[in-house]
This record gives structure tokens, sequence and C-alpha cells, in this order.
């Protein structure tokens, strides 16, 4: 059963990127449909799995957070436009839970990792293609996507929400390629798909992209630098730190430098790699308007997607684009849902990197006495999901790649592992915490 649900997630996720991200609702419904049926037939698995007190919390705070979204979509003054939000939500909590209560083997989620690479890998090769080709070419003739020139797209419409889903995708790619207990030659294989989607990504042209990548690398150089003295190798946590301080340092004098000079050809890229004024105060004109529009109903919020109104009653006259979101995920939270639903989500991401943090440091001891043995893949997924949350939370801030299906779910998957990194953990005592039946229903359902 556990393989089958791992199948459908697989299914759900691969099928909602070929579809542009699941921008569109009829493009994310099959996606969701698939999600469904492995939620229905998750209740009739046979396992029964003990999880720990620091999952409890993280689900808690996951059905906190997500509830306050549901609820506020149900009762939202727009229903239309709700029904975005409403089944989002519902999609993301059904991939979180099943990650942590069913799909918990190091081996599975490696499993997925390795799809979602070669998904990386294909996306890279037809961003190339874009990039080369400098049109609105796409995979399918039925789904188009113009205005971007020669910006890698990938199946994604828009080469933001590319980034956003391969700087994810190399944290992970990466940190499997370092600290995982498979083969040597596994793990060269792993390293060089990383990389290829690391160029992919450059291929974007998004400057939130690589920020978020740069990100990344830095968390997981201190990650690693950690991990190297638990094995009682200090100096090379410092040789590796100082390499990719220098390296950091070297790519971004090389895309200043670089870029520009190929963006001669390729305008489209220029018009982000030169940070044109228009472009450049574009976003704070943009944020400012979800900022308005918190102060209408600071506590509630003025109900899902109704930024597509408010963005335009408060848009400043020099924009002249339709502005649908608020490009910061953050904002546009704030000011749908208040500040009942800015704190669900302090709560919720607070926990999982709480809960990301010490899962760390309990596997890199285990590591660190075993030799990178049995707990290698454990830690190796840890450092990998702690990177790509660090990396499109940083992207968050001037993109909405949180509102696409498609690499929302993927980032369901991502704190997923988190909540329940696998492993040993301290198991739950059900005197521990009131309404414990309650939990345990709820671990029945999913578990």
């Amino acid at each position: 059963m556990t393989i089958l649900l791992l199948i459908l997630l697989a299914i759900a996720m691969v099928g909602t990127q070929l579809l542009l991200g699941g921008k569109e609702p009829a493009f994310s419904l099959p996606g969701y449909g698939v999600l469904a049926l492995g939620a229905v037939l998750s209740v009739w698995s046979l396992r029964r799995l003990p999880i720990s007190r620091r999952t409890l919390v993280c689900i808690a705070t996951s059905v906190v957070f997500f509830g306050c979204i549901v609820i506020r979509a149900l009762f939202s003054e727009d229903h239309y436009l709700a029904r975005r939000d409403l089944y989002l939500a519902l999609a993301v909590l059904i991939v979180y839970l099943l990650v942590v209560l069913q799909v918990i083997s190091p081996r599975l989620r490696f499993s997925l990792v390795g799809v979602l690479l070669v998904l990386g890998v294909v996306d890279t090769a037809i961003g190339a293609l874009q990039y080369q080709r400098g049109d609105g070419f796409m995979p399918f003739e039925f789904l188009s996507a113009v205005g971007y020139g020669a910006r890698a797209r990938g199946f994604f419409g828009c080469p933001n929400h590319l980034a956003g889903f391969l700087e994810v995708v190399v944290m992970l790619g990466l940190s499997v390629a370092f600290w995982s207990a498979w083969p040597w030659w596994g793990r060269i294989l792993i390293g060089y798909a990383s990389a290829v989607c690391g160029v992919g990504l450059m291929l974007t042209g998004s400057r939130g992209g690589y920020m978020a990548l740069a990100a990344g690398l830095m968390i997981l150089a201190c990650l690693s630098a950690l991990l190297l003295n638990q094995r009682g190798r200090p100096s090379l946590a410092l040789a590796l730190m100082a390499s990719v301080a220098v390296g950091l340092s070297a790519g971004a004098w090389s895309i200043q430098a670089v870029l520009p000079a190929v963006s001669t050809v390729r305008d489209k890229i220029h018009s982000v790699v030169s940070l044109e004024a228009a472009v450049v105060n574009c976003r704070p004109r943009l944020w400012s308007s979800a900022l308005q529009q918190s102060g209408l109903s600071p506590v509630a919020g003025t109900g899902s997607g109704t930024y597509l109104y408010y963005g335009r009653q408060f848009r400043d006259p020099s924009i002249q684009t339709d502005p649908v979101y608020a490009h910061c995920d953050y904002l546009q939270l704030l000011g749908e849902y208040g500040i009942v639903g800015a704190v669900g989500f302090l709560l919720f991401f607070g926990c999982h990197l709480v809960s990301g943090w010490k899962a760390f440091w309990q596997q890199s001891s285990l590591y660190g006495e075993a030799g990178g043995g049995g707990q290698g893949g454990s830690v190796a997924l840890t450092i990998g999901a702690l990177c790509g949350t660090v990396a499109i939370a940083v992207h968050s801030c001037v993109d909405f790649n949180l509102h696409i299906p498609a690499n929302t779910l993927f980032v369901a998957f991502v704190f997923g592992m988190l909540a329940n990194p696998g492993g040993e953990q301290r198991r739950f005592d059900p005197a521990w915490m009131p309404g414990w039946r309650a939990v345990f229903a709820l671990r029945w359902g999913f578990g």
C-alpha cells in the first residue's frame, strides 16, 4: 500500500507540473483527484507505527494553519476565487500527511527525489531549447506562454516558477550526493543531475532564484561543516566553508560579467540581469498594494484571492500590467488572511524548522558514531529539506511560487520530511497531551 501511495504522490506532482504547473484550476484538478484517491486508500492501511512528540506538534501546527486557510476560504466574499486556495490547501495537507504518516522510509523518499530530479533535468533540456529559440515554445501545443522570450520555462509558463522548483531540487540532489549512503556511482550521477538542474536555474534569469540558490548553498555548506566536525574533521569543515564563500562570490561576479554580454542577443534576459528601473520598482509597488489591503481587515483578512481586486484598487499609476499576485507570498497572505493567517504560518514554519534542526543534530550524532552508516539516508534528506526550505522561503519574498500548485505540492513533501525525518525518534506517550484520542483517530485515518 505504501508503494502505491508513493506512486500516486509522484503522479500528482509530475502531472500537475506538466500542465503549466497547475496554474489554472482546470490544470490542477486532475492532480488533486489523484491525491484524493491516495487519501481514501490510506484509510485501509494496516500499519500502526507510533509517532514522536515532535512530529505530533508539527502535525498540530499544520492542521491549525491549513485549517485557517480552509475556513477563511469557505467564508470568503468571492467563492469562485476562494476555490483555488481551498482546493490547494486540502491537496497540500493530503501530501503532507501522507509523507509524515505513510511514506516514512528513506528509501521510498529517495525514489521520489529521484523522480523529481529526472523531471528537473527534462525541464532544463526544454529550457535550453527555449533559450536557444527565444520564442514562446512550449512542450505541448495546447499550452501557451508568451512574454518571456529566451528565458527558460520548462513545463511551467513562467521562468520564475521553474526557478522555484529547480532551487529546491538542487538542494535535495546535492545533499543526497554528498551525504547519502548510496554507492559512489549513484552519488556521482545524482550530483551531475543536480548540476544540470543548477544550469537550468541560471537559464531562467530569475533573480529570486539566484538569491534562493545562494541562500540554500550557504545553509548546505554550514550543515555539511557541522557534520564534518561531528566526524572529527574540523579542518575539512573550514576548507568547505571557505570554498563555498569563494564559489558564491565568483558565481555572483560571473552572472554580472557574463550574462549582460549574452543578453545583447537575448533581450528578455537582459531586462532581468541589467536590473532596469521599471522592473526593479514594480515589486515594491505591488507590495505596497498588499499592505494597504491588509489595513482593510487586519485580523481576518479580506478573503481568499481578493488581491485580484485590491491590487487593482491600490495599484500605482506607473504599473500598466494587471497585478494578479503581490509577488510576495507573505504579504499576500497577510492581506488575504490577516494576522490570524500570518501567525498560523509563523507557527507552522518555525515548528518545522525547529523539528528539522533537532532531527539533524540527532541524526548527525548517530551518523558520526556509525561513520556514515545506517543514518546516511535520513541525514541526507533532512539536510536537503532544510536547505530547500530556506531556498523557497527566500524566493517567496519576491515571487508567488507558493500559489503555484506544482511547487506547493513539492514544498509540502519537503515539510513532511522535516516533520517526520525518519530514523529513531522519541516515541509519543498518549498521556503527554490531553485529547490524545482525537490524535490517534487522525493517526488511524492516515497511518
